[in-house]
């Protein structure tokens, strides 16, 4: 509990810090990181710009400004966020894994492609979120490229590939993929992922609210730039490997505690995670998508592109502030 109460601590130091560079006090975009993204798509446009990166950058960012938003914000601006957040994520692990490979190669660093992942299951896009589950291990397959054979240092996102490799049944090669030597205790959860104990369950998403809530240092084989937003406190709000272990065991027909034992499961994004009911709307306007799918037509003609993200090609706005402005910011008992 004091570690949590301490990244509490560290959280707001870091929203008023962002508020200078990411987002204004009323949740709507800074100007800076406007015109960053403004930048962006005009050298993606001018093939400046690798069309997945800004893929890539948008389905990360917009899950970070998502998840600041449901922890100072309002529901309605962070449900759509995280709904935008989640079309970045699966263009990017979709699009760029087999049907952009004659024009480029695509990797995505293991990590991101699983937190990005996971996404899908905080907003409830269960079909869209097995279909990258599907990607993903082709690409561990060699039917693919996103996450190439993946990568040792992260045993949190093995875990996560390997539920869907059980739930699913889509096995992969352990002897040709960059399999971590020990999992740090993720193992002991895969050999009884499918329990019906609900306690048990409780206590496993104990163990992996722990673990997640671990600090971990860089290693020297690992990029910096790795580290430059999981290390944000943000992400210690956001346990996608709880979510990708209860998803794979609703996924299956599995049923699930309504109650945890572990304050992480109280917070405010994990909360939306447990209470959906329906899967969130795709977003009607999603910044930026005509121009990407545009280019993705050009550069990809052959990528299937789904209805439901076509649908969001109209030139779209600014992103528009709030009509009424919920200045409910995360209270100060949230964790009770």
């Amino acid at each position: 509990m004091n570690q949590i109460s301490n990244n509490e601590k560290i959280l707001f130091l870091e929203y008023e810090f962002n508020q200078r560079l990411y987002f204004n006090e009323d949740g709507s975009l800074h100007k800076i990181m406007q015109n960053h993204h403004d930048t962006i798509l005009k050298k993606t446009i001018n093939n400046e710009i690798i069309l997945s990166i800004t893929f890539e950058e948008l389905a990360e960012f917009y899950l970070m400004y998502g998840l600041y938003s449901k922890m100072f914000f309002n529901e309605k601006k962070a449900n759509h966020l995280l709904a935008s957040a989640s079309c970045y994520a699966y263009g990017l692990l979709v699009f760029f894994n087999k049907g952009c490979s004659d024009t480029h190669t695509s990797i995505v660093m293991m990590r991101k492609a699983i937190y990005t992942w996971s996404s899908l299951f905080l907003v409830g896009w269960e079909d869209e979120a097995i279909h990258v589950g599907n990607e993903l291990i082709d690409s561990l397959n060699k039917n693919g490229n996103i996450i190439r054979y993946g990568n040792r240092l992260y045993p949190e996102s093995w875990f996560v590939l390997e539920l869907f490799s059980l739930a699913f049944e889509k096995p992969f090669n352990k002897e040709r993929v960059d399999y971590p030597e020990k999992m740090q205790g993720y193992e002991i959860i895969l050999e009884k992922w499918d329990t019906k104990h609900l306690t048990l369950v409780d206590d496993f998403v104990t163990v992996l609210c722990d673990l997640h809530l671990q600090t971990r240092e860089p290693n020297e084989d690992e990029p910096d730039f790795e580290y430059l937003n999981f290390n944000k406190s943000i992400m210690k709000y956001y346990p996608y490997t709880v979510m990708g272990y209860l998803a794979m065991r609703k996924y299956t027909g599995l049923k699930n505690p309504t109650k945890f034992t572990h304050p992480l499961m109280n917070t405010p994004i994990a909360k939306m995670f447990l209470n959906i009911k329906e899967p969130l709307p795709k977003p009607a306007e999603l910044p930026y998508t005509k121009e990407l799918l545009e280019k993705l037509k050009e550069k990809c003609p052959d990528v299937e592109i789904p209805e439901w993200l076509e649908g969001n090609t109209e030139q779209v706005l600014e992103a528009k502030k709030e009509e009424t402005q919920n200045n409910d910011i995360i209270p100060d008992d949230f964790l009770k």
